[in-house]
């Protein structure tokens, strides 16, 4: 075979700068009206409200200390799963079988991975990578949101374990009913999905 017909022709190539040109440029538009976004509440904060802006700034920096350590500490969790958890077994257990004792156990995973919500979502992306369905996806992130081993500890003391019995069984159902309701639009999620992550690794 030539080398003219092993490399990609300029056409190609140039659909493919435009593509990530264009994937950039609306990252950044997308960020750059966020920020015109934030600075506009703080304006009108400062002209309404003048005494809570540097209340605002410090709450807003705090809470930025607090949350960049939580999301390393998620991704490089999303980077070990990807790495270390072979994709047949992921497949094996949590879809490979009944799709209620598959959305049961895709729903306790997420109740007992702890961590905020918006932590998971570098584990949500390497599960989807590994092949998992999108109404496991749903009822994991369902389960995760409802419940987390870091509040459980606070739950029994303050509520009670009756209290704590309740809300845990209640998060399964929860988890499996919105994996249920997903499981009909699955193909259609899943394609949505795929489309997502195509754009975010080209």
């Amino acid at each position: 075979m030539s080398e003219e017909s092993e490399s990609p022709s300029p056409a190609l190539e140039d659909a493919k700068e435009r593509s990530v040109l264009k994937r950039y440029l609306d990252v950044i538009l997308l960020e750059g009206f966020l920020l015109v976004l934030l600075a506009f509440f703080f304006i009108v904060v400062f002209l309404t409200q003048p005494s809570q802006v540097q209340y605002a700034l410090d709450f807003s920096a705090t809470n930025l200390i607090e949350t960049i350590p939580i999301f390393i500490v998620a991704s490089f969790l999303a980077g070990w799963v990807d790495a270390w958890v072979d994709r047949n077994l992921v497949t094996r257990v949590l879809t490979g079988r009944n799709l209620l004792v598959g959305l049961t156990i895709v729903t306790c995973v997420g109740i007992i991975t702890p961590g905020p919500i918006y932590s998971i979502f570098p584990l949500v992306y390497v599960l989807k990578r590994k092949g998992v369905d999108s109404h496991h996806l749903i009822a994991f992130m369902t389960g995760q949101t409802l419940m987390g081993p870091l509040r459980i500890p606070l739950e029994l003391y303050y509520l009670g374990l009756n209290f704590f019995i309740f809300r845990l069984i209640s998060s399964v159902i929860l988890g499996i009913f919105a994996g249920l309701c997903a499981y009909p639009l699955s193909t259609r999620l899943n394609k949505a999905l795929d489309e997502v992550h195509h754009k975010f690794v080209r």
